[in-house]
């Protein structure tokens, strides 16, 4: 009886059982990379000190965002993973939650997909091609976008809710809840009123009425409404005809892109339609789909009711992501694609139904296609896994494959060249800086991120010196060990000068050891005049937003480099008072602690 009730249970689920286990073997080797320390995976996992389950964290979750979002249900299912794994210092636990939720997630889109009439071994192409492509890696790869998957996961679950029984209010109650889940994880699913009244339209055809969509719009909007108020969030719009631009190009992105995956873009680039050949391939697939969609016997009236379905639901999941909002310093990303990419998967099946039922000839033809793009789809998802691996390699495929990469890109490679004392680094990305500098109208730029730039850029050529000096000296070349020297000296005059706030890009990146750095090259050229000019502005740090902070950091290791151990570690202490994971502090003190001891 029981060995019967197993073989009927894979029996009924054996699409799905397939499903998920292709879709862990896809994404599996993840599970061997660490956090990407130099993104928001330190912010939400590693140095976050709000994940141990208490009472005060549970409610902070509720109330304080993090980086600027308000996202509990993500930050709680962080905690339990931290309650479940017991450390925030190996990303294996939270890797797998993010496949286990992704995978999940796809199993819902194969029964929405089934629950639409596409037979299931069709809906199962569409959601597993949906799931592996490489545009979900940011989203499933990335621990910090749990946000996506979590969010992803309870809006389809939502909706296949509904679907069992839309007249049913226990299952409408069961859908709200979820819904409303969906939408504490990360509000992307504001669409899904909307798409619900399309569902409806499309069950009761006899009956449809186009009050139902206006009604779905009213729903959608005053969900945008509730969310900009409760998260106090109020974005303006890009400049015309910019925003024409970015939201043809991104619209494009989420779909031809979405469909044939040729590019990924997880490194935050501006638009620039260096992928214009989406245009022709979207015009090609939009012609195929009339032609067969005729073969298959659609009438003119029924392509016109598919297409405006489609551009309704698409448009519902794709209203966060545009591009056209002032609220993140890019225009697009893959990991924007997760929920407009729904829609063209769950529209593909039910077209592809369609022809298959009418235009049965062509079949052999989409079947030997639908292989094909699988086997490109996990090859290039493989592929580009690799570049998750760790933040070096992220930051070096996002420098090497822009013509202007994302400043924070940049920043972090002058991080590395730092870390690793290299003065070509530094050359590199001032280099970079530079061309971005010339550029007039640089998308989603204002004057004080233009200030950051010149900064940065006087600062790196200053440390470009100063590295010199300090590699000639060490082989013995004192004469070029000189020059650079001195040309250091007169670029950190022209630097104090020429920047009246010492205001660089991403400091949080670098501003330490830039200042270390020049700390140790004064000291070592015995210049007291400028030694007591640094200490006068590099004791306070300038953040983006203007704000002057004190820099106990650095003031903490002047007084450690003129003895006065015990006002050092009165310093480093006050930082461990707003940041307990404050990085090397504690050793910081314990070398300040010795020290004291061996001057008592």
């Amino acid at each position: 009886m029981k060995n019967s009730a197993i073989k009927e249970f894979f029996k009924k689920y054996k699409l799905e059982l397939i499903a998920f286990v292709l879709i862990f073997a896809v994404f599996s080797p993840s599970l061997r990379y660490g956090f990407q320390m130099d993104w928001d995976d330190t912010a939400y996992v590693c140095k976050n000190p709000y994940l141990l389950f208490t009472w005060e964290n549970i409610v902070r979750c509720f109330t304080s965002g993090t980086i600027g979002l308000l996202t509990p249900l993500t930050t709680f299912s962080l905690m339990l993973d931290r309650l479940i794994w017991q450390t925030q210092e190996i990303a294996f636990g939270y890797r797998l939650t993010n496949i286990l939720l992704h995978a999940g997630g796809a199993l819902f889109l194969l029964n929405i997909i089934k629950r639409l009439g596409v037979r299931p071994w069709l809906a199962f192409c569409c959601a597993l091609f949906w799931a592996i492509q490489p545009q979900r890696l940011e989203s499933v790869v990335w621990i910090a976008e749990r946000k996506d998957v979590l969010s992803g996961f309870f809006a389809l679950f939502s909706f296949f809710i509904f679907m069992k029984a839309p007249g049913n209010w226990k299952n409408i109650t069961g859908a709200v809840l979820l819904f409303v889940l969906s939408l504490l994880a990360k509000p992307s699913a504001i669409g899904l009123p909307l798409i619900a009244c399309v569902y409806l339209c499309y069950i009761n055809p006899q009956k449809f009425n186009w009050k139902y969509i206006l009604y779905g719009i009213c729903g959608m909007g005053a969900v945008v409404f509730l969310l900009c108020h409760f998260l106090n969030i109020f974005p303006s719009f890009i400049p015309m005809p910019r925003l024409l631009s970015v939201v043809l190009h991104n619209g494009l992105f989420y779909t031809v892109n979405g469909i044939l995956p040729i590019e990924t873009s997880p490194c935050y680039p501006f638009v620039d339609w260096s992928d214009i050949w989406m245009v022709p391939v979207g015009l090609l697939l939009l012609i195929l789909l009339l032609v067969f969609g005729r073969k298959a016997q659609m009438s003119w009236k029924s392509l016109g009711l598919f297409f405006l379905a489609f551009l309704l639901v698409f448009s519902a999941l794709f209203a966060p992501f545009t591009g056209a909002f002032i609220f993140n310093p890019t225009d697009y990303a893959d990991r924007y694609a997760y929920f407009p990419n729904l829609a063209v998967w769950v529209f593909l099946g039910y077209f592809l139904e369609r022809i298959y039922r009418n235009y049965d000839r062509i079949v052999p033809y989409l079947k030997l296609a639908g292989s094909a793009l699988g086997i490109y789809m996990i090859g290039m998802t493989l592929w580009n896994m690799q570049m998750w691996k760790d933040s070096l390699t992220l930051v070096r495929w996002g420098i090497y494959s822009h013509e202007y990469p994302n400043d924070k890109f940049l920043m972090i490679h002058a991080k590395y060249g730092f870390i690793e004392q290299d003065p070509e680094i530094l050359r590199e990305t001032m280099e970079f800086l530079k061309k971005k500098h010339e550029l007039s109208d640089l998308p989603r730029d204002d004057a004080r991120n233009k200030q950051g730039r010149k900064c940065t850029i006087d600062a790196l050529d200053l440390a470009i010196e100063i590295f010199y000096t300090k590699y000639f000296r060490i082989t013995g070349k004192q004469l070029e060990a000189a020059a650079h020297a001195a040309k250091a000296t007169q670029k950190y005059d022209y630097f104090v000068s020429s920047n009246k706030q010492v205001l660089l890009l991403e400091r949080d990146l670098y501003e330490q050891a830039f200042k270390h750095l020049l700390l140790q090259f004064f000291m070592d050229n015995n210049d007291e005049n400028r030694l007591r000019h640094l200490e006068s502005w590099a004791g306070k740090t300038t953040t983006r937003y203007g704000e002057i902070l004190p820099d106990y950091n650095f003031t903490a290791l002047l007084k450690f480099y003129k003895n006065d151990y015990q006002g050092a570690i009165s310093d480093w202490k006050k930082i461990l008072e707003t940041n307990k994971n404050a990085p090397d502090i504690l050793e910081n003190i314990r070398r300040a602690e010795q020290k004291l001891k061996e001057q008592n």
